[in-house]
């Protein structure tokens, strides 16, 4: 068994910087210790993590040479160790001598290699519940590769000049992309420039291509259809409690499939015993408090705990919903070359994780005001003047529970 540790040294320079050093132990070996090359102010390391935080400049590209140092020497030691030969010193510091001349030679890097360090880091970070949704996310992003690579291989960060922007959204145009995803590639520019030390906040990478997407909610009677719905496959019926849940709890599918026990309190409410989650969400950081109105809680205790969000899971929401018969038609917007379409689609074409979240928010806006529906999201308050974790748990909770029980 390899054990990696990465951590800052005691020692600290002039600049208040302290060395990255990387610790090594596996068996029959004494622990090996060496300085990766990276330097780090105190708050630029997260130390439980292993990661540098946001506060540094580069740290997606840190993040991701931290995460090569990591498969390099996992790699090279489990082979040596395979072959009956012990790791020294001398291999940790050989196999950090070459990612050192690359961090030295970082200006010959091309964009695309930049996207790959970048796509690294930001799955890693993210997190994103579980192989294959982390799979999902970094694939959206290498498409920008794969576009980037056909339109002018080989491009330097150098060469990303206002005109090379102007050509490739011409070129993007072209393959009829939808401007969101014209905007995807908007972003792997800037974070190309950004990486390699250059001026990425620019007047012509303004992002002007995300417009405002209709979000589409279930109905409260929707939702109560589908609870009550028999269906012919015990994993629909399981696609369908956990899309449920989320609607009445209003969190993110990661944040979801990360709760654990520990994110378990109960509170005493004027509802009585109140179940509720508080954890930390993965995308923004903010602590949220969430209680479980009673048709959450009915899927709770059905399944002694939160149903498995399956790998296909939105594939088989579709599946479950069209079984179901939720077919009213709902408006689908598209936008290519800045001209927009609109058509009409059933319900259950559409359907997919994201719009339990949107659910929750209109449906406890309905209820209640614009102020619950941000507590159940996490989002600041009304006119942004706190965060709603600020807030008695119990009074938030039973705000929540208030709104949910307008709806009988």
């Amino acid at each position: 068994m390899i054990h990696l540790r990465f951590y800052l040294h005691s020692k600290v320079s002039e600049k208040g910087t302290q060395s990255l050093y990387i610790d090594v132990r596996c068996d029959g070996i004494n622990r090996l210790r060496q300085a990766t090359g990276e330097v780090l102010r105190p708050n630029q390391w997260n130390p439980k993590r292993e990661q540098v935080t946001t506060r540094h400049e580069y740290s997606d590209h840190l993040n991701a040479r931290i995460e090569r140092i990591k498969g390099q020497v996992q790699q090279t030691f489990r082979e040596m160790l395979d072959a009956g030969t012990l790791p020294t010193g001398e291999d940790l510091r050989k196999i950090l001598r070459p990612l050192r001349e690359q961090k030295k030679q970082a200006k010959s890097h091309t964009a695309v290699e930049y996207l790959q360090e970048w796509i690294d880091a930001y799955t890693t970070r993210r997190g994103y519940g579980g192989q294959v949704n982390k799979d999902s996310h970094a694939r959206k992003f290498r498409q920008v590769i794969t576009h980037l690579n056909r339109h002018k291989p080989g491009i330097t960060p150098q060469q990303m000049t206002e005109k090379a922007w102007h050509d490739y959204m011409a070129y993007l145009y072209s393959e009829e992309l939808e401007d969101s995803t014209v905007g995807k590639h908007l972003q792997g520019w800037k974070n190309v420039l950004k990486m390699a030390g250059l001026p990425f906040d620019l007047p012509h990478l303004k992002n002007t291509f995300n417009t405002e997407k209709i979000n589409h909610d279930l109905t409260w009677q929707e939702m109560k259809m589908l609870h009550e719905f028999t269906f012919s496959k015990p994993q629909y019926r399981e696609a369908i409690d956990a899309f449920l849940i989320a609607c009445q709890l209003g969190l993110r599918r990661g944040d979801l499939e990360s709760v654990k026990k520990l994110h378990l309190v109960t509170y005493e409410t004027s509802f009585g015993p109140t179940l509720c989650i508080r954890k930390r969400q993965g995308k923004t950081g903010q602590p949220v408090v969430v209680p479980f109105p009673p048709l959450a809680k009915s899927i709770y205790d059905k399944y002694e705990g939160m149903p498995k969000i399956q790998t296909n899971y939105n594939e088989l929401l579709k599946d479950a919903a069209k079984e179901a018969k939720l077919n009213r038609l709902v408006t689908v917007e598209s936008i290519r070359n800045g001209v927009l379409t609109e058509k009409e689609e059933p319900l259950h074409k559409v359907i997919s994780s994201h719009k339990a979240r949107h659910t929750a928010a209109s449906r406890v806006r309905e209820a209640s005001d614009f102020e619950t529906a941000q507590l159940v999201l996490g989002h600041a308050t009304a006119g942004n003047t706190g965060r709603y974790a600020h807030l008695e748990p119990v009074k938030t909770a039973e705000k929540i529970l208030k709104a949910w029980a307008y709806y009988k």
